[in-house]
């Protein structure tokens, strides 16, 4: 038999079986971490795009959208803040979450000051909007805990806890209709269609933002499991070697 054949084989296979041990939940936490992590680097450096009018510069410097609440923002659980945060309310106090009436404020100036580069996609201030939309979303999923009280986060593969967070992705509703994107969410959404694929875990038809999004037919049916996409490939390889040796 060929060797350049068998080495080919070898590798596919190995490939697949290191799919499979791919950590199936962390993406999810990565995107939500790193949106909210944005969210507080903008608020730190003061920058805004210079693309935009001066009136929304204003805006996006201003205490409604860069309010404290998005000053405290604290993605690392190891942090005694971060506990803090989590297990208070989301009234926009030092040291906890922006609450649901902050979040609407920013986006009702969002709308009102930032308008025309909204419409027109400006993406550094569609930036600002989708980080808005999905803030609550992100710490939802990064205040998850595990069974056993600890967070999800640093469990990233616990089967709970990504059952969890692809339920709350999917059955999420943006704070406003999308006028501005087809979805806010379009990272989480993605990644969590991906875990769901790795787990074996129902995805809902109609599951998703006010848009549908994340209902894609490709969501709409029962995942084959990674262990089952292991053994198809690992057949198909065999079953090319086979052919190959003929």
């Amino acid at each position: 038999m060929n060797k350049s054949i068998c080495a080919l084989a070898v590798v596919f296979l190995a490939a697949t079986t290191a799919v499979a041990q791919t950590p199936a939940g962390g993406n999810m936490f990565t995107i939500a971490k790193n949106t909210l992590d944005v969210m507080h680097q903008v608020e730190d450096s003061k920058q805004v795009p210079a693309s935009a009018s001066t009136d929304c510069q204003n805006a996006l410097r201003g205490d409604i959208i860069s309010h404290d609440c998005v000053d405290d923002i604290e993605t690392n659980p190891a942090d005694n803040d971060f506990a803090k945060m989590c297990n208070a309310p989301a009234d926009g106090k030092d040291d906890h979450r922006c609450s649901p009436d902050q979040v609407n404020s920013a986006l009702d100036t969002l709308e009102s000051r930032c308008g025309k580069e909204l419409n027109e996609k400006n993406s550094d201030v569609v930036g600002y909007y989708t980080r808005w939309q999905t803030y609550t979303l992100n710490y939802d999923i990064l205040c998850s805990k595990t069974a056993s009280g600890g967070y999800c986060v640093q469990s990233p593969s616990d089967t709970q806890c990504v059952r969890d967070q692809v339920n709350r992705i999917q059955a999420w509703k943006p704070p406003r209709q999308e006028k501005y994107v087809n979805d806010s969410a379009a990272e989480l959404h993605a990644a969590a269609i991906e875990a769901a694929k790795q787990n074996n875990i129902e995805i809902k038809p109609g599951n998703g933002g006010s848009n549908g999004a994340g209902s894609s037919s490709a969501a709409n049916h029962f995942y084959a499991s990674s262990t089952e996409v292991v053994a198809i490939a690992a057949y198909t390889a065999l079953l090319y070697l086979t052919v190959a040796s003929l």
